[in-house]
């Protein structure tokens, strides 16, 4: 275990050997107030690579950033000072907050995310492969079918802690939080194979404060999921046979967000937004 005396914030900064330092310009939405930021969102990057997230927040047609990169060997590269407010958590709430990224420091982790296992070996959204011995079995908080994760290395797990424990010391932190609880529905991230109670068993629980604002009922409900049945399944442009295709076929167990209903179609979202028939999708939530 890496010493917690090395772990030191610095004008909102990592002050550690281990940190690179690639803060971005324009990619931030201006200061926290002085009593915050109070909370910890961890995500997964669900990218090929540490260097293929590091390109994507650098890009400025991306309109996403966040404080903090962790690789699968440790590395950290810092984007932001903690004192600015990322974009990394988008349409979100915690109990009677919305917008968390206005009360939250955002940790992606170096992490495919979920998997699909096929012939060749367990394949990401984008078409890589991983071994078994980096693939976790189970089930997520909000589902109820266990599939293929990619499992996060115990050094990642380590320097979450660490980093935890300095921003801890540093802010008045209240939550450490995971996307997929302030965006159910939404989103997966860390997902099934990161052990977000654990991390959080660590601290002092402070959450018996109540956060400030209000329930906004505008803030819609989050979408119903599911998952699809064939081995393949064409998504189109609208919901007839004969629409434009949008796009390479979903795979099968491939998790969709439900947008709309129109007769026997789903308007559905993953990578892209499209239809499909209703019969070749198994909703779960």
């Amino acid at each position: 275990m890496r010493s917690s005396m090395a772990w030191k914030i610095t004008k909102h900064l990592l002050n550690n050997e281990m940190i690179q330092y690639h803060l971005l310009k324009g990619k931030d939405h201006g200061l926290f107030p002085d009593h915050l930021p109070d909370t910890i969102v961890l995500h997964y990057t669900a990218l090929p690579s540490l260097q293929k997230a590091t390109a994507v927040f650098d890009d400025p047609q991306t309109r996403a950033s966040a404080h903090l990169l962790i690789g699968r060997d440790g590395a950290i590269i810092q984007l932001l000072p903690f004192n600015r407010i990322a974009w990394h958590a988008g349409q979100s709430r915690w109990q009677k907050r919305q917008d968390i990224n206005r009360y939250g420091i955002g940790i992606e982790l170096d992490n495919a995310g979920r998997l699909l296992e096929t012939a060749k070996g367990y394949q990401a959204w984008w078409g890589g492969y991983y071994p078994e011995d980096e693939v976790y079995f189970g089930t997520h908080r909000h589902e109820t079918i266990p599939y293929f994760w990619h499992g996060y290395t115990a050094v990642q797990m380590e320097t979450v802690t660490e980093i935890c424990r300095a921003l801890y010391s540093k802010y008045d932190i209240k939550w450490i939080l995971g996307h997929e609880e302030i965006a159910p529905g939404r989103k997966s991230d860390p997902g099934p194979a990161f052990p977000l109670d654990e991390i959080r068993s660590h601290f002092d629980d402070r959450s018996a404060h109540e956060p400030e604002g209000e329930n906004d009922p505008s803030i819609p409900s989050p979408p119903k999921r599911g998952y699809v049945l064939p081995e393949r399944l064409n998504i189109r442009s609208a919901p007839d046979a004969q629409a434009q295709l949008q796009g390479e076929p979903l795979l099968k167990n491939n998790i969709v967000d439900i947008l709309g209903e129109q007769q026997q179609w789903l308007q559905v979202q993953t990578t892209t937004v499209g239809w499909v028939r209703k019969e070749y999708i198994q909703i779960i939530s």
